[in-house]
C-alpha cells in the first residue's frame, strides 16, 4: 500500500458505495438463492432463503466494491491473534460509574420527550443522533463514551493502531416497537473486517428477560456460511431461527450476552452471525458507535458531518468523535474505505 492511499470518510461517497455494493451483491447472487426444502423462491416458508456459494459471492463482492485494503502491518496480523477477532465479539467488563449511566439515560428519555412535543405527540423513530438528541448535553456524552471506549481501545489495539468512529448515535427498544429486521441472524454484509461496533447499554434488563444480543463466534459464523450457504441475504429472508442453517438453537456455538447497564458490547458485523433480542418486559436504550479500525499514521479525507477532514487517523481521532455524533454523519450506514491515489474534490463551492 503505497503513501498515496488514503481513507476516505466522504458522506455521500460511502453513500455511494453502499448502494453500489448492494447492487452488485443483489446480481451476483439473484439466480442463486434457494430454500432448505428446495421448493421455490416465493413459499409459506421464506426464513429459509440460502445462497449457493454465497460466502464466496459476498466476499468476491467486497472485494470488487473495496479493492483498496489497510496494510498488512505487523500491529495489525498481532489484532489478528487477540481474543475479539478470533470470536468476533467481546463484553469489556470495565463499566462507567452508575451515576453517569443513569444521568445519560435520564438525559436520553427527556430529549425523546421534546422531539415528541415538537412532532405534536406524533410517534418518531427510535434512531437518532447523538446531537439531536442531548442537544446541548451532547459534549458531556461524546466525552463519556470516547473515554469508556477509549479503555478497550487501549486493552484490545497495538499501539500503531486507533479507532475513528464514523457514526455515533442512540437507540431505543420498545416491547411494542415493530419487529426489526436485526432480530433475525445476520451480518452486515456490506462493512469490511476492519469495521467495528460498540453497543453501550443504558438500561439493566432482567436476564431471564432474554433482551440483549445472541453471537455465533467467527470461525463458526464462516463454517456456516461457507458449507450451508448462509450469508442473510436477501435482508427481507434472514433467518430468526438457527436450524435454519443447521445449528441446533442450544448449540454452544451460540452466546448471549444480556443487556446489563453499563457494559460495552463489541463486535465485527461483517464476521460474525449475531441478532437482537428486545426482551418483553420494559426498554432498552443504547448507544452505538460505528467504527473503522485504522494505522495511527493513515490519512483521512473527506465530510464528515458538515465539516471537511484532511489529516492523519491520530490528528482527527477526537474530531472525528464529535463529527460522528451529527445529524449528517448519521444519514448513512456506509462505511469508510480505502481509494488509491485520489483525485482532488473542490469542496469551496
Amino acid at each position: 500500500m503505497n503513501g498515496s492511499n488514503y481513507l476516505n470518510i466522504d458522506h455521500e461517497d460511502r453513500n455511494d458505495k453502499l448502494f453500489e455494493f448492494g447492487n452488485l451483491l443483489a446480481a451476483k447472487t439473484k439466480d442463486r438463492v434457494y430454500q432448505k426444502s428446495q421448493e421455490s423462491f416465493i413459499s409459506k416458508n421464506p426464513e429459509s432463503l440460502l445462497v449457493d456459494h454465497g460466502f464466496i459471492l459476498w466476499k468476491t463482492a467486497l472485494e470488487n466494491v473495496f479493492p483498496v485494503r489497510p496494510p498488512l502491518s505487523q500491529d495489525w496480523l498481532r489484532y489478528k491473534n487477540s481474543s475479539i477477532w478470533k470470536n468476533g465479539f467481546s463484553l469489556f467488563n470495565t463499566k462507567l460509574g452508575i451515576e453517569s449511566i443513569h444521568k445519560m439515560n435520564k438525559l436520553l428519555i427527556e430529549g425523546q420527550k421534546v422531539l415528541k412535543e415538537k412532532s405534536n405527540g406524533k410517534e418518531l423513530d427510535v434512531s437518532y443522533s447523538v446531537d439531536r438528541l442531548f442537544s446541548t448535553q451532547r459534549d458531556y456524552v461524546i466525552k463519556e463514551i470516547m473515554n469508556l471506549v477509549g479503555l478497550w481501545e487501549s486493552f484490545y489495539l497495538p499501539e500503531g493502531l486507533t479507532l475513528i468512529p464514523w457514526r455515533f448515535h442512540a437507540f431505543t427498544t420498545l416491547p411494542c416497537s415493530r419487529k426489526s429486521l436485526s432480530e433475525r441472524w445476520h451480518y452486515d454484509t456490506n462493512t469490511t473486517d476492519d469495521i467495528i461496533f460498540f453497543m453501550i447499554n443504558l438500561t439493566d434488563c432482567d436476564k431471564k428477560d432474554n433482551a440483549g444480543t445472541f453471537f455465533i463466534d467467527a470461525t463458526n459464523s464462516a463454517k456456516i456460511s461457507l458449507f450451508n450457504d448462509y450469508i442473510s441475504t436477501p435482508v427481507d429472508y434472514r433467518a430468526p431461527d438457527s436450524e435454519v442453517f443447521g445449528l441446533p438453537n442450544d448449540s454452544k456455538s451460540i452466546s448471549f450476552i444480556p443487556a446489563s447497564c453499563g457494559n460495552l458490547v463489541a463486535f465485527h458485523p461483517g464476521r460474525t452471525l449475531h441478532k437482537g433480542s428486545r426482551g418483553s418486559l420494559g426498554r432498552r436504550d443504547n448507544l452505538h458507535v460505528s467504527a473503522i479500525i485504522v494505522p495511527k499514521c493513515l490519512k483521512i479525507k473527506g465530510m464528515l458531518g458538515d465539516v471537511y477532514l484532511d489529516g492523519s487517523a491520530e490528528e482527527l481521532r477526537d474530531f472525528c468523535w464529535s463529527e460522528s455524533s451529527s445529524e449528517q454523519a448519521n444519514l448513512t450506514n456506509g462505511a469508510p474505505y480505502y481509494v488509491e491515489n485520489p483525485a482532488p474534490k473542490d469542496y469551496r463551492d
